[in-house]
């Protein structure tokens, strides 16, 4: 490994954070149009609507006013029912939070001090936080959906937790110092909790992501979870001004690639393999640097122990892109999701040639699990 491959990955975290998958800002400024339009549709549906942007000054009523409209917008477009009563649920919930004194995230990290800050959400008695009640209520469920039986940590801002999260976005920013601060950007504020998964991103509450108190505390693998969730929130501002997934398509009944990890007869929608292709590309690249400037970025994990995290992230970043040489499941793409698919499979070509100490190429000792 040389300092040539270290200059060649920085080029190909600039080279993540350009163009049209890559400007975060474009894709901000995108979603600001596309919320604003919905927020004024909504309006004229339902007036007390009308002016909600304006009152959401937290980011627990910036995620929950983006969430509940989309369910509404959903709802009005499938014509399966009237969406008054979620916004009427949505407007008292906002007017109640703009009676109280609104409590500013935690900062994280003193590298970048308009990053998403650390949301503290409260406890089952704590009645003066309805905003953040209705946050952990749809984390919950959608944990609850998926299996897991999970647990909102309150944290204050001293806690060993805060200084792990902020680790752990100090690290994201060293090793990709254009691509993390960039999609890191997108996302409003980051939740701790306790339990199964490492983190988590639902589209129930967007511009929040969910991190493992337990995982933060290992600064590599919070930064990954981190990255990981923020990219999430990416793909979908890709979604909104993109054409991603093929005109009528439907989750329920997409095509579904077999996935040869995490337990028997797994397998993802066309949508998710989407996702998880472009998370796994990106953390073959943070994983990378981590390796090639282990002694530089004062990690504590051995060359073995980064090796194989390495080569088990490239080799899904890989198999998950040549998931999409099979017929059925590249047509559930439309000609921009083709696009992404390209353009995430030529950086993770050129991450395989990458030669490790060993002398072998990435490609040649990748494994899956």
């Amino acid at each position: 490994m040389t300092d040539a491959e270290l200059a060649r990955l920085r080029e190909l975290d600039r080279h993540l954070a350009r163009g049209m998958f890559g400007d975060s800002s474009a894709l901000r400024a995108n979603a600001d149009v596309y919320y604003g339009g919905l927020y004024a549709l909504l309006g004229k549906i339902f007036p007390p609507f009308a002016d909600l942007a304006e009152k959401a000054h937290s980011p627990q009523s910036r995620s929950l006013l983006r969430g509940f409209a989309d369910e509404a917008f959903l709802r009005l477009r499938d014509r399966e029912e009237r969406s008054d009563e979620r916004l009427r649920q949505l407007v008292e919930l906002v007017a109640y939070a703009r009676s109280l004194e609104p409590v500013p995230p935690v900062p994280v990290s003193a590298l970048a001090p308009a990053t998403a800050g650390l949301l503290r959400p409260p406890t089952l008695t704590d009645v003066d936080d309805t905003l953040g009640q209705q946050l952990a209520q749809r984390f919950h469920a959608a944990m609850a959906h998926d299996g897991f039986t999970v647990e909102i940590a309150l944290q204050e801002p001293a806690a060993p937790s805060q200084d792990s999260v902020d680790r752990a976005f100090r690290l994201l920013y060293a090793c990709l110092p254009t691509v993390a601060p960039e999609t890191a950007a997108l996302v409003d504020g980051v939740v701790l909790f306790q339990g199964a998964p490492h983190s988590a991103y639902i589209s129930a509450t967007p511009l929040v992501i969910y991190l493992n108190e337990r995982v933060a505390a290992d600064p590599l693998a919070g930064a990954d979870s981190v990255l990981h969730e923020s990219l999430h929130q990416k793909l979908v501002d890709f979604g909104l001004a993109r054409r991603m997934l093929r005109s009528g398509y439907q989750d329920a009944a997409s095509h579904r690639a077999p996935v040869p990890w995490g337990g028997p007869g797994r397998s993802f929608t066309a949508d998710r393999t989407l996702a998880a292709f472009h998370v796994y590309v990106h953390l073959t690249l943070l994983h990378a640097v981590a390796l090639l400037d282990r002694d530089g970025l004062g990690l504590e994990h051995t060359e073995s122990e980064l090796t194989d995290r390495l080569a088990v992230r490239w080799a899904r970043a890989a198999y998950l892109g040549s998931c999409f040489d099979e017929r059925d499941l590249a047509a559930e793409l439309d000609v921009d999701g083709a696009a992404l698919v390209a353009w995430l499979g030529a950086v993770n070509a050129e991450l395989g040639e990458l030669v490790l100490s060993s002398g072998d190429r990435l490609k040649a000792v990748a494994s899956v699990e």
